[in-house]
């Protein structure tokens, strides 16, 4: 179970199992998860064996229908006046709940059936039923999000192809790591720079506490807009800024360096594409949200 599609993201694991039909029905809660499947036991089930497999990781699993909610079903699930659909519904909104607050709502019958059936303890199941994702409806093909740009419809195009393909080699492998997937895609992968940026600090370099003080103060006293250092050649700028501007809990630091040493024709400037790649780079690993996998173009990637 929840082995169709395993994908592993920024310290998450889902999980996914999809069930399509070529003739969609209503279903209930009974029905789908209680049912002689036990679908609601093996989702469990699936859901610790992903948590022992990848200690440390956030685990979620994704059940996917093109079936529907049932809406015939009010006061038959041991809930007086509410149908299936409400329940799905309820939980899609609150998915966060604890298992306290569902057993002090109306749905408190249902939930301890689905606890009964789980295999689970209150604290497992608790874990589980926040991260346990039902989503009925689904559409029998894939259908692109029609907000995404050509770029990034392109782009979602050509990772289904390419994990298609892994998927469909006869040679006995079922797992695969980001990097082999941006071998096949035959992408740059997204978070390694084109420079290092990083200004090397000799054996002797010291620090300068006045003008550490007030660099500190000034980046203090400034939420917004930009702050110059200014000194002669050789005077310990790049040293200041390598050596005591650092990240930290209230404070995420970007670098970019113009001059790269051995490089633009031995005139050591980084081209503007480079320069907006390694900025983009960098964002991204601090968690900004790009709008696309990957940026071809100078315009993309301003």
């Amino acid at each position: 179970m929840f082995d169709d599609f395993v994908l592993g993201i920024a310290g998450q694991v889902i999980g996914h199992q999809y069930k399509s039909s070529t003739k969609p029905k209503p279903v209930g809660v009974r029905g789908l998860l209680l049912g002689t499947d036990k679908v609601i036991a093996d989702c469990a089930t699936s859901f610790r064996k992903l948590e022992a497999a990848y200690p440390g990781k956030r685990i979620s699993v994704r059940y996917v229908t093109s079936h529907i909610a049932s809406v015939g079903d009010k006061g038959l699930f041991g809930v007086k006046g509410w149908d299936s659909k409400d329940f799905f519904r309820e939980k899609d909104r609150h998915p966060d709940r604890s298992l306290a607050d569902w057993r002090a709502s109306v749905w408190q019958p249902i939930i301890d059936e689905l606890v009964s059936a789980s295999g689970l303890n209150d604290i497992d199941f608790e874990r589980f039923f926040r991260r346990f994702q039902i989503e009925l409806g689904a559409p029998q093909t894939i259908e692109l999000n029609h907000s995404l740009d050509s770029a990034a419809r392109t782009q979602v195009e050509e990772l289904a192809r390419a994990i298609g393909d892994l998927v469909g080699r006869d040679d006995g492998k079922t797992s695969w790591t980001r990097r082999e997937l941006l071998d096949e895609l035959g992408w740059r992968d997204r978070f390694q720079l084109f420079n290092e940026h990083r200004f090397p600090l000799g054996a002797h370099a010291q620090s300068n506490e006045l003008s550490e003080a007030e660099l500190e103060a000034a980046l203090k006293s400034h939420s917004s807009g930009y702050i110059c250092l200014l000194g002669s050649p050789g005077t310990g700028k790049s040293t200041l800024l390598e050596r005591f501007v650092q990240s930290g809990p209230n404070r995420k630091v970007i670098r970019y360096l113009a001059y790269v040493p051995g490089t633009a024709q031995g005139q050591g400037r980084g081209n503007d594409a480079n320069f907006l790649a390694d900025l983009n780079s960098q964002l991204v690993g601090l968690g900004f949200q790009a709008n696309r996998v990957k940026d071809d173009t100078l315009e993309q990637r301003r």
